[in-house]
């Protein structure tokens, strides 16, 4: 019975991580408390300053050549700096602030590069076997490895909110405007918080 138990337990808990691994991922406009790893975020400073960031998901870059890193790197700075002012739009609008105005920005990237290795299955274990190893591979032996990098990048910066329209960034026209360059990712409600999930 408690055999039966333990078995029943084990199947409850695999089906438990199949369903979290299955989940829908929140989309990638979303807040960094939602999410823990992605998403915007803001801070009120006082004085109507509000710092503003968003950080973009974890890129496995698997291209060895430097540049095609460093132009992916620019592409998330770009992305993390859009929907990082877009946020700033949204806030803007919320406080009845009809511009902003962008200072002390920052963008953060960190690229690390990770090699997995793992056994080669189609190469034979010798000449271990006459050592009185154990069987390979677990001393060692052949193996390939997967060597890719890791890219963590995010932006943020303070913005200046204006009740006028003195600032730099007035904050309709930003809000539509960043709607309209990524569809996919903001959707056509944001405003109203109802973003779409990209595909």
């Amino acid at each position: 019975m408690t055999t039966k138990l333990h078995a029943l337990g084990a199947l409850a808990a695999c089906l438990a991580v199949a369903a979290c691994s299955s989940a829908p991922r929140p989309p990638l406009y979303s807040a960094l408390q939602t999410t823990g790893s992605f998403g915007y975020f803001d801070e009120d400073l006082g004085a109507n300053r509000v710092r503003v960031g968003y950080r973009a998901p974890i890129r496995k870059a698997y291209s060895s050549s430097r540049a095609e890193r460093e132009r992916e790197s620019e592409r998330l700075v770009s992305l993390a700096y859009d929907l990082a002012l877009l946020h700033a739009a949204e806030v803007a609008t919320a406080r009845g602030a009809a511009s902003f105005d962008v200072a002390d920005r920052q963008n953060n990237v960190d690229a690390t590069v990770e090699t997995a290795y793992g056994a080669d299955p189609f190469h034979a274990p010798w000449p271990y076997w006459h050592h009185r190893y154990a069987p390979f591979p677990v001393y060692g032996g052949p193996a390939y490895g997967e060597r890719h990098t890791e890219i963590a990048v995010s932006v943020t910066f303070v913005a200046e909110l204006h009740p006028g329209t003195d600032g730099g960034f007035a904050a309709p026209e930003t809000l539509k405007r960043l709607q309209r360059e990524h569809p996919s990712v903001t959707g056509p409600t944001a405003a109203e918080g109802k973003i779409a999930t990209p595909p």
